[in-house]
C-alpha cells in the first residue's frame, strides 16, 4: 500500500490503517491544539482549543442570569484553556 501523506509504500498492519506509521506519528504530535480534559481519565478525550472558546461563549454565566451550572461550567472551560497557555 501507498502512504498518500508521503508516497512511500508500507505494510498495513490491518485493512483500518491508511497511512504509514511514520506519518501517522507525525500527524499525532503535531495536534499540539488539542488538550487532554480528563488527566485522571485513562482513556481520555481530547478537544479542540476552538470547541473550548465555543462551548464558553455559549454557556457564558451572562446569558444565563448568572446560573451556577453557567459558572461552574465556565470556570472548568477557562481552566481548561489556561492549562496550555
Amino acid at each position: 500500500m501507498i502512504c498518500p501523506e508521503c508516497w512511500k509504500h508500507f505494510r498495513p498492519f490491518a485493512e483500518w490503517q491508511k497511512i504509514c506509521t511514520v506519518c501517522y506519528r507525525a500527524e499525532k504530535r503535531s495536534h499540539s491544539e488539542y488538550y487532554r480534559c480528563a488527566d485522571d481519565n485513562p482513556k481520555g478525550c481530547f478537544v479542540d482549543d476552538v470547541l473550548l472558546r465555543q462551548a464558553r461563549c455559549l454557556c457564558h454565566p451572562d446569558r444565563h442570569a448568572q446560573s451556577q451550572l453557567s459558572v461552574r461550567v465556565s470556570q472548568q472551560l477557562n481552566r481548561l484553556l489556561a492549562k496550555n497557555h
